[in-house]
């Protein structure tokens, strides 16, 4: 007789061996090949199955015997004798305690006093089957039940934390030493996938679990574990096969196909413990409830089926899809595909990825209904609070209901036109900008990416419009012996350029946890908290002295000015003294509106790069209204906004390149969208409470049946006389329209202003058409990836 290692070991491995196949045979289809085994793949595999199944049994032994989820070797015996002497059933049909077989799972080592685990099976005397039944119905009142609870939650903790990382770095370990990789590559492939996979892993490890623990064997729970997870051992298959970075997986199991024979095999010799009927019933009960309340709701609004976008099982493909175009910095572009090539230009539609459903829209009329007319439906939800929250705090981009309200009222009276209009900060941050712009004596400068000036620019901008003093990032980045560095003192203890490039990388892994949903918390590196310790010690330092300058008095004498010139925390200070909710204010401003006006002002000039009819164009409407470089007239609010053709090569530049390409907010209520349902897409979306629902700006500004046949090209002209509806959306709308985008808007018009007062030609370096589209750096907003120039001062002959 096999033992039971050996049954696992054998039924495991060949589950795996068929995962592999079938992965061979889905891979080599997709790409209209001739089925042809790879033999070696096979057996690599194969062996990592024999490897890993003999170390996952010990471990559900182990913790089986530490934590039982059945009474143990005393407590049966006490429970049974206890019955033999009170419940008055014949000789015949008692429990003999000495026929109690101990499990396989028992541990000695670690079970000294007569703890064992009772078995699955007992080996008792013939019983008449009123016995039989009796012992069933008085389960309830087995000692298992007392500590089944603890023992299960225990078990469930210590499968999702140590069985998971154990899993998953054997794994990655293995899997490339058998491929022949060095040491250091497998060090360097567990830092790359690790965290991706065990994000996949506690998608769908927590069912399996629950699954595990209450009803199924010790024994058999790796091959349980297995037979459960057909798509997960063809995934793994596939990343082996592919080499492919491992980003955003699949939410299964172990390995191998579905084999109901196994399943059964599985089930059908388990003694359930005393909780789970009840907690299957309330399962199932429960889930029959709800899709009837759904269903019944539904109905009544009216509502019916979206279109629903073809997808492999899981959304697979589109999850690879979407990882390959961000590789290539093409991610917006990609949502462009799909809507024309996958759903044939249906304006809404439902895509399931990792058993989730959502909802997809690029149709006005729905956007309107989430952001403005049904605006109190949707909100942002706690997964972007918890994940922002970590350096923003509350604010108005991490919080719903009367907190929003109360931060939104706050803040709206500091951006009135008259403090947008002050732009004399602007000329010292442009001037520092110059300075990694020195010319040739031919005139040309030498081949520069401006998209990490912009952000420089930005940033210092930024800091002393919110702060009142600069953090001087573009001075930090110049070259030591250049004559226009200078010394700057440190606040708090702490160079204000390193907060700037603190600041940036916390933005950036905000922005990769934001890809990762509900379980972004599982990815938090020490980076990050590092980050955020400084950026908010740095915001504490001024948040101390204006309250103190405030409880003194002398508002003025904090900011190092004599109140000519606008600090937002300074004005902001008169409204609030609570040091936290200041601090929230000006980092969520921070976030706001140094990305949206870097990126804006990067797209503006790589398109003016490509269209030297329209720089030229510009140009000549910018010397109209403002002079040159050395004479200029005074540049105003009112003036930028008056030009017209700067700000339609604005406008058109946020239409094709809007900051915030894809956008989402989730349903606070069971509720509608107005269009997207039925054959023909205009009858209501029933949205269930907890949906999310993604609209793509990016993908609605390209519309062609809403911008015309030529709605991809960049054509500023198309802006001569057209004032757009809700089609149109680069800074939101409704309640949460962004409180910065005519600050956004003037900076931009400003930097571009006056670069076009100094600069006469401009020639593109990176080697991408106009047609071709830029490359894109996604994170919380969008940029272009570069913008390599040369550019022609005026007034220079070649």
């Amino acid at each position: 007789m096999w033992s039971p290692l050996t049954v696992t070991l054998v039924q495991s491995t060949i589950l795996n061996a068929v995962s592999n196949v079938l992965a061979q045979i889905i891979d080599q289809w997709k790409l209209n090949k001739p089925f042809k085994l790879n033999v070696v793949a096979l057996i690599q595999f194969v062996t990592y199955a024999i490897i890993i199944v003999p170390i996952n049994f010990s471990w559900q032994r182990y913790i089986e015997a530490r934590y039982p989820g059945f009474p143990t070797t005393a407590a049966w015996r006490r429970w049974t004798s206890f019955n033999n002497r009170h419940v008055g059933a014949s000789s015949s049909s008692r429990v003999d305690d000495h026929a109690i077989v101990i499990p396989i799972s028992a541990d000695h080592n670690h079970n000294h006093n007569n703890t064992n685990t009772i078995p699955m099976m007992i080996k008792d005397k013939p019983a008449s089957a009123a016995a039989a039944s009796h012992k069933w119905r008085s389960a309830r009142n087995s000692p298992s039940s007392s500590s089944g609870m603890r023992n299960f939650l225990m078990k469930f903790f210590l499968d999702q934390t140590v069985g998971s990382v154990m899993n998953i770095i054997l794994f990655i370990v293995l899997i490339n030493l058998l491929k022949g990789a060095s040491l250091s590559v497998v060090w360097e492939a567990i830092g790359k996938d690790f965290y991706p996979i065990m994000i996949a892993r506690l998608k769908y490890r927590p069912v399996v679990s629950t699954l595990m623990y209450t009803i199924v064997p010790v024994d058999r729970r790796v091959v349980f574990g297995s037979a459960c997870g057909v798509i997960w051992g063809i995934y793994l298959s596939f990343t082996y096969l592919n080499g492919m970075n491992v980003v955003m997986i699949l939410p299964l199991t172990y390995s191998a196909t579905v084999n109901v024979y196994l399943v059964w095999n599985a089930l059908i010799q388990v003694r359930p413990n005393a909780d789970s009927p009840v907690l299957f019933a309330v399962y199932l009960v429960s889930s029959l409830i709800s899709a009837f309340h759904h269903w019944k709701r539904a109905r009544q609004l009216g509502s019916q089926k979206p279109a629903r976008r073809r997808q492999s099982l899981l959304g697979l493909d589109i999850v690879l899809r979407l990882f390959k175009a961000s590789k290539r910095q093409k991610l917006p572009d990609e949502f462009v595909r799909i809507y024309e090539d996958d759903m044939h230009h249906a304006t809404t539609w439902e895509q399931s990825v990792f058993g989730t459903r959502n909802l997809v829209t690029v149709d006005p009329q729905n956007i309107q209904a989430i952001l403005a007319k049904q605006f109190h439906d949707f909100g942002l939800g706690p997964t972007r609070r918890g994940n922002l929250g970590v350096m923003l705090g509350d604010g108005i981009f991490t919080a719903d209901g009367k907190p929003w309200e109360h931060s939104r009222a706050l803040l709206r009276p500091q951006f009135a036109r008259d403090r947008v209009a002050d732009l004399h900060i602007e000329e010292e941050h442009a001037q520092n900008m110059f300075h990694h712009l020195p010319v040739d004596a031919d005139g040309w400068t030498s081949p520069i990416d401006l998209s990490p000036l912009f952000f420089r620019f930005t940033i210092d901008s930024s800091f002393e419009f919110l702060f009142g003093e600069s953090v001087h990032s573009q001075n930090a980045a110049l070259p030591d012996d250049s004559p226009a560095k200078r010394h700057v003192e440190t606040r708090a203890g702490i160079d204000p350029a390193y907060v700037a490039q603190c600041f940036d990388g916390a933005t950036y892994t905000l922005g990769q946890r934001i890809a990762m949903g509900e379980l972004y918390w599982l990815f938090s590196p020490k980076s990050l908290r590092q980050q955020v310790k400084v950026v908010e010690e740095f915001a504490d330092y001024y948040v101390k002295r204006i309250l103190q300058a405030k409880d003194s008095g002398d508002l003025l004498s904090a900011t190092g000015n004599d109140g000519k010139k606008y600090v937002f925390l300074r004005e902001l200070a008169k409204s609030t003294t609570d040091p936290i909710e200041l601090r929230s204010s000006l980092l969520h401003l921070l976030l706001a509106g140094r990305d949206t006006t870097a990126g804006l002002l990067g797209y503006v000039w790589w398109n003016l790069a490509r269209h030297p009819e329209v720089f030229r164009k510009l140009r000549a409407t910018i010397i109209e209204h403002f002079g040159t470089y050395d004479n200029p007239r005074e540049i105003t609010f009112a003036e930028l906004k008056s030009c017209a053709y700067l700000q339609a090569v604005l406008s058109e530049t946020l239409r094709l390149y809007p900051s915030v390409p894809v956008n989402s907010r989730r349903a606070l209520r069971d509720t509608t969208l107005p269009r997207g349902g039925g054959p023909d897409g205009t009858a209501p979306v029933y949205v269930k409470k907890g949906t999310e629902v993604n609209y793509q700006v990016y993908v609605m500004h390209r519309r062609k049946d809403l911008w015309g046949a030529d709605a991809a090209e960049w054509k500023p002209e198309r802006w001569e006389g057209r004032r757009p509806g809700w089609e149109y959306l680069p800074f939101n709308g409704g309640p949460r329209i962004c409180l910065k985008q005519q600050f956004a808007l003037t900076q931009a018009g400003y930097v571009t202003t006056r670069m076009l007062q100094r600069f006469d030609r401009l020639v593109s370096l990176d080697g991408n058409s106009a047609g071709d589209g830029p490359l894109h750096s996604v994170g919380l907003t969008a940029a272009p990836a570069q913008v390599l120039v040369k550019l022609h001062e005026q007034g220079r002959e070649n």
